[in-house]
């Protein structure tokens, strides 16, 4: 069969080659590590249960690593949303635990943040301070961190916590850390209870999976969050189309 030669079809042929292969090479083994977050991911949630971990991609569960008490189910969620009229996100995350309550709180930040970025900080809606941002450590205060955390500290907490605030920083991919005390199950051998997002434990937090992230705050004044690949590729596509249609017309004048 002779290749066809209408330039309209040959254009949209090149358009759906480029946006496919750019589709897959994205996915393909490249960390998401401060990726701006597709309109989906704005609410999500993982959870784990300790000795159990419900990994499973598709349903948004699992992607946390550490230690809760024994049989216990630990959470954390977010609901993020922006204001058009103001820029301004609005970040909420709620931290629970069937056992053992959070005593404080990590979220990871992008390095050029300041305090004055995080604008009325709460929990569960009462006004409080935080700590921060700074470089956070693994060691007595926060036990097996594997690596360290840029970011703020809410030092309080509860068996179900909701941590909020604004800022004009929109969400990328990051990392976040939670500890409790100790478990005392056993009185002659306590051990650490803590929590964090398996990306946390990889070299360079570099992993392709957005389970093994929560969403956090990074830079910039409410730009469009990045679009799912379907969307973007569609969205591209139609802008291909009116452009054959336009070079179609012009062909006829």
């Amino acid at each position: 069969m002779k290749p066809s030669t209408n330039p309209i079809s040959r254009i949209l042929l090149i358009a759906a080659f480029l946006l496919v292969s750019g589709a897959l090479t994205a996915s393909a083994g490249s960390s998401l590590y401060k990726q701006s977050i597709g309109f989906n991911d704005l609410s999500d949630q993982r959870t784990f249960t300790f000795g159990t971990e419900n990994y499973a991609p598709s349903s948004s569960q699992g992607g946390l690593s550490g230690y809760w008490a024994a049989s216990s189910t630990f959470t954390i969620n977010w609901d993020i949303t922006c204001d058009p009229g103001t820029s301004l996100w609005s970040y909420a995350y709620n931290l629970s635990s069937s056992e053992k309550a959070i005593s404080h709180f990590i979220l990871e930040l992008t390095d050029s943040a300041s305090a004055s970025d995080i604008i009325d900080p709460r929990v569960n809606g009462q006004s409080v301070s935080f700590d921060g941002p700074t470089a956070w450590s693994g060691g007595n205060s926060n036990p097996s961190m594997p690596a360290d955390i840029y970011g703020i500290k809410f030092d309080c907490g509860g068996n179900s916590v909701t941590y909020s605030f604004e800022t004009l920083r929109d969400p990328v991919w990051g990392n976040f850390y939670a500890k409790d005390g100790n478990d005392t199950a056993d009185p002659h051998n306590p051990l650490d209870v803590y929590a964090f997002n398996n990306a946390l434990g990889i070299t360079g937090f570099a992993s392709d999976k957005k389970i093994d992230f929560i969403a956090r705050p990074n830079g910039g004044g409410c730009p469009p969050v990045v679009p799912e690949p379907i969307s973007a590729i569609l969205f591209v596509s139609g802008g291909t189309t009116m452009a054959a249609i336009r070079l179609k017309k012009r062909r006829k004048k």
